[in-house]
This record gives structure tokens, sequence and C-alpha cells, in this order.
């Protein structure tokens, strides 16, 4: 679900013709990454700081895209809840990356 969250965010924000890419690796002390980096608008620092707020939806001022500004603050409560964590890394005009840090469990 928090995958699913991540790569239909970046598809609803980004504009036609950018791209939307997805990678998985093992990551360092037993760890599993699933990256989702985007080249749409991207986020200024304000807006990073606020991302994870429930009910802060970004950008609704001057935007289009429906939404309620629960979503990312939801999947950042499953990873916690999972042993894990959501990065968030933008520059604007660059887009973003969200980085999902999980447990491995592969005994």
């Amino acid at each position: 679900q928090i995958v699913n969250h991540l790569i239909g965010n970046a598809i609803k924000f980004c504009a036609r013709g950018h791209r939307v890419q997805v990678a998985v690796r093992a990551g360092p002390e037993r760890t599993l990454h699933v990256v989702v980096r985007d080249d749409g608008p991207g986020l200024d620092a304000e807006q990073l700081r606020r991302l994870f707020q429930p009910l802060d939806r970004l950008g609704r001022e001057v935007s289009r895209i429906p939404g309620t500004g629960l979503g990312l603050s939801i999947a950042a409560r499953l990873a916690r809840a999972m042993g894990g964590q959501i990065d968030a890394r933008s520059v604007p005009g660059q887009g973003c990356e969200f980085v999902l840090v999980l447990p491995r469990y592969d005994d």
C-alpha cells in the first residue's frame, strides 16, 4: 500500500511527458529501500517540512489535483509501524525522490 501510494502520487503530480522511476535495492543493516523518483515540479524547503502533516494538502491553492492531504501521513505511519520510515528529498524544478526504508526479514 505504501509503495502503491508513493507511485500514485508521483504520477498524479507529474505533468504529461515527465518520468517516474521505481527502484528496489538492499540497503545497509538488513534494510530494503524502495525509491520512487520523478522529474516533476519538485518541492521547496517549506513544503518538504510540511509534507507528512495530516490534512496539509500542499499546493491546493494553485492546483486542481484532487486529494485530502492524508495519504503521505498515513503512509509514514504505516512505515513506522513496520519498523521503517519514509524520507523525501526534492529540489524545486527537479522533481522529488521518496525512499521507503523497511527492515528485511529474509531468514
